[in-house]
């Protein structure tokens, strides 16, 4: 009888597509009614359905938009690493969970008394997409579960090989998919459901999120299973030794089950034990994924562009045939200096071996050919002025000495009006490059009397009033900015958004104060991660602002201010010492929580290692780490966050 349940499922989908989707319909409502009444008794009778199944889901379905959705519990990455002894010094004496690493796009499902209410998205971990109307198309999404109250899945939405070979076997050579993952994301990204069917999207379930079921993680997944979902490959380890073993074993299941993986994720099977090593803003830390070795994929170098940088620095990019690394289509790879450019005896022709180092960025990895013809150009690529090569530390880098170039001018511009920066919406680099042309905009300040232009600039071809008013209008807006904004776009050298915020922090979101400080001769390796250098380079650029022409945007700018609240010392015992924090932490969430117990004792937290330090906290006292050395250098203790903990106890 589950024969004829297959059957009369497959049957009946067959007819709502026609229905909803073709408007052919080939049976009467009647006779539908009649074919379901039908199904919905069988299934009763035998206790058999299909995820499918017509009587749990309904018709495909097309949407206007995709809604945001944002998710009450982020959906963290995954902190990750190359080295199986990395994994054994998580695993410490703990049993781990091991799981398949999917390589596909992160999904959330939310029930509640038995029934599916929700489908999301990942998205940036904290607000993601709504593809509710998505999940009844799954092969395997269960719509009811037999669970009472609300329950919150997450896993992975993939694509099965045999069935990405299925979908490119009917299409062009140029029109073939290059990546699963990439036909998963596009395909949730549809506006019709019908694709999601047709294309046969799989989730495998790996987390009960909210949990409070169950207190291993072991238990987790098999009740997960109970519950029909299909769960991700996993294993338990109880010994360090058997972890490689485990890593070939769970790939060798992945390639013969042809499910898409990048990497092994390891948990603590201890549920709390697992949350009580806490997070940070980017990963958890009870798990770590452990990624496969790279291995260079072979192509051929077509060519190498110069980039002016905002200092004059000239970055050689090599362009390359496209190839395909974790998923996802590279074709250019920066070579970063004339040294290793030199190392790698480059020329155009030649077979370079390409990976993503640190996971991340691509980069040539070896020359198999080395011909080592390629010239360093001794003009600037954009003003036609001389290049140097000049040594910066251990590496020699080339550049443009061409104080006024306009590519370092629309460098600077492009940054200054990133989203990191003054987020002016419209001001695209193409838009940019018209401006420097048309001689509107000279420097930063420049860009605040684009007004006076805006009649001539509304005529010009590409624009009109409209697209104007809109710009000025987003420039107006950025008036309005955090002073940490407004630092990552003055673009000093090394400090960044992290840098920024510890200063807007520092000096309570106040420009006047925070330039000031610069005036005083301010020590900024006081601050958290502040080193000489960037105490440096904010003094050398000052230098050179407060006398060009954007000082005059600070006097038009309205700085939001920061409310911080000042932490009141609770206890003397720290008085009078000063410490370094790095590494990773265990007993505090994150370094500000350190942060601030220290100052609540008394106590201070500085950037760098100097003879100012009194103390070095880090638990890993063996590190070769440069503040672990320079600690040893000076004499400095190093010690742990539960030395750290003991002394504050201390009356």
């Amino acid at each position: 009888m589950e024969n004829k349940i297959i059957e009369l499922t497959d049957y009946l989908n067959k007819c709502r597509d026609e229905y909803y989707n073709q408007s052919e319909p080939t049976l009467s409502d009647v006779e539908y009614d009649k074919m379901f009444d039908n199904l919905a008794s069988l299934e009763k009778e035998h206790s058999f359905s299909l995820f499918n199944s017509p009587t749990k889901t309904v018709g495909c379905t097309v949407v206007s938009q995709l809604n945001k959705y944002t998710h009450k519990t982020a959906l963290l990455s995954l902190d990750k690493t190359k080295l199986v002894s990395d994994i054994v010094k998580f695993m410490s004496d703990k049993i781990l969970i091991a799981m398949l690493k999917l390589d596909g796009l992160t999904l959330c499902l939310e029930y509640n008394n038995g029934e599916l209410i929700k489908g999301s998205t990942r998205g940036d971990g904290y607000v993601g997409s709504d593809v509710t109307f998505h999940m009844c198309k799954f092969k395997n999404v269960p719509m009811y579960i037999g669970y009472k109250g609300y329950l919150k899945v997450s896993g992975e939405a993939i694509i099965h090989q045999d069935d990405f070979d299925r979908i490119n076997s009917k299409l062009a050579d140029e029109g073939k998919y290059k990546t699963r993952r990439n036909l998963a994301s596009g395909t949730l990204g549809s506006l019709d459901n019908k694709i999601t069917e047709e294309r046969c999207l799989y989730f495998y379930a790996y987390n009960l999120l909210e949990n409070d079921i169950t207190a291993n993680k072991s238990d987790e997944l098999r009740i997960l299973k109970q519950l029909e979902f299909d769960v991700v490959g996993w294993v338990t380890i109880y010994g360090k030794s058997t972890i490689q073993n485990e890593i070939n074993l769970l790939n060798e299941f992945a390639l013969e089950k042809g499910i898409p993986i990048d990497g092994i994720v390891f948990t603590q099977n201890n549920i709390e034990y697992g949350l009580s090593l806490g997070s940070t803003n980017h990963h958890p830390l009870h798990s770590i994924a452990y990624k496969f070795p790279d291995i260079g994929v072979k192509t051929i170098l077509t060519d190498v562009i110069w980039q002016v940088g905002r200092t004059g620095k000239i970055t050689p990019v090599a362009i390359f045939d496209e190839v395909i690394i974790d998923n996802t289509e590279v074709r250019q790879a920066s070579v970063h200096n004339v040294s290793i450019l030199q190392k790698l005896e480059l020329g155009i022709g030649d077979t370079i071996s390409i990976i993503k180092s640190n996971m991340i960025i691509p980069q040539i990895s070896e020359n198999l050919t080395r011909s080592n013809t390629l010239i360093i150009p001794t003009v600037c690529p954009i003003c036609d002025m001389p290049t140097t090569i000049r040594q910066d530390k251990d590496s020699k880098v080339l550049m443009c000495i061409n104080s006024e170039c306009s590519g370092q001018l629309l460098t600077k511009l492009n940054h200054f009006v990133s989203k990191n920066g003054m987020d002016i919406d419209g001001l695209s680099k193409a838009t940019l490059e018209f401006l420097l042309e048309k001689g509107w905009i000279n420097n930063f300040y420049d860009i605040y009397n684009l007004k006076s232009y805006k009649e001539e600039w509304s005529k010009c071809d590409g624009f009109g009033e409209k697209s104007v008013n809109k710009i000025l209008n987003t420039i107006k807006e950025s008036q309005n900015v955090k002073l940490e904004n407004f630092i990552v776009a003055l673009g000093i050298p090394n400090i960044g958004r992290t840098a920024s915020k510890t200063i807007s922090k520092y000096f309570k979101g106040k420009w006047l104060e925070f330039e000031q400080a610069i005036y005083d001769k301010f020590d900024f390796t006081v601050l958290e991660d502040f080193g000489y250098t960037m105490n440096d380079n904010i003094m050398n650029w000052h230098e050179i602002f407060a006398t060009s022409q954007d000082i005059k945007l600070t006097y038009s700018l309205d700085f939001i201010v920061d409310e911080v609240k000042s932490l009141e010392t609770t206890s003397k015992c720290l008085t009078g010492l000063s410490f370094v924090i790095t590494g990773k932490l265990n007993a505090f969430t994150n370094r500000d929580e350190a942060t601030n117990e220290i100052i609540l004792n008394d106590g201070k937290v500085i950037g760098s290692v100097s003879s100012k330090c009194n103390y070095l906290v880090n638990n890993d006292i063996s590190s070769t780490s440069g503040k672990n050395k320079s600690a040893k250098e000076l004499g400095i203790p190093i010690i742990s966050e539960n030395e750290l903990i003991k002394m504050m106890r201390e009356d």
